[in-house]
């Protein structure tokens, strides 16, 4: 079973200590959840995690690889340790199934080619089931553009299971959102847990 491990990891602004010698594990099959208040310091680890800033101490280790932390986001991501932000970032004039084809196409390896020859079937049969575990089927081919902000949410970590995480990073899933909208989120990651229990989910 692999782990996602943090050893004194630390992350410094100046003089200013946001993330001070924190040391994590992190198991696949098991939600995470990371607490503190506005200003804790819980989004640069996660940005730290993914490779979005760089360490100002420690390490990190997923699995067997220990040079974890010296791999670009891109790599960490196709490693699989994915994360969502706490601001939506999709690409407005593109469907949600044409979000999901782009994704799926990096989870195979297919970024730079022309063509989906011979993988079409895969990556079609990869987006209706993450459609389907997220309750997205309705929208599948709306423009994001148009969509609620609790649904481009909810593309957003579809966008993350598409690149077939072993850790699925949430930076405040339910940030911005209504009531309503923060239940419904509420349900589909209760969903996501039981259809995909291989997973780590941290939040």
């Amino acid at each position: 079973m692999n782990h996602l491990i943090l050893y004194e990891v630390s992350k410094r602004f100046g003089g200013v200590r946001a993330v001070d010698e924190v040391s994590l594990e992190f198991a696949v099959r098991k939600t995470h959840a990371i607490i503190g208040p506005n200003g804790a310091g819980k989004t640069t680890l996660f940005n730290l995690i993914s490779g979005s800033l760089p360490l100002s101490g420690g390490r990190i280790q997923l699995g067997d690889v220990q040079n974890f932390a010296r791999l670009r986001p891109h790599q960490r991501a196709l490693c699989g340790v994915v994360r969502t932000f706490q601001i939506t970032s999709l690409f407005p004039a593109l469907t949600v199934r044409e979000h999901l084809a782009l994704s799926s196409r990096s989870a195979l390896g297919l970024n730079g080619r022309l063509t989906d020859r011979g993988h079409g079937a895969e990556i079609e049969r990869r987006s209706h089931d993450i459609l389907q575990q997220l309750r997205l089927g309705t929208i599948a081919d709306r423009v994001v553009k148009e969509l609620s902000h609790g649904e481009q949410r909810k593309v957003e970590i579809a966008l993350g299971l598409a690149l077939d995480p072993q850790f699925l990073l949430l930076d405040e899933p339910t940030a911005g959102m209504s009531k309503a909208e923060s239940r419904e989120m509420i349900v589909s990651l209760q969903n996501l847990r039981e259809s995909q229990p291989e997973i780590g989910i941290v939040i």
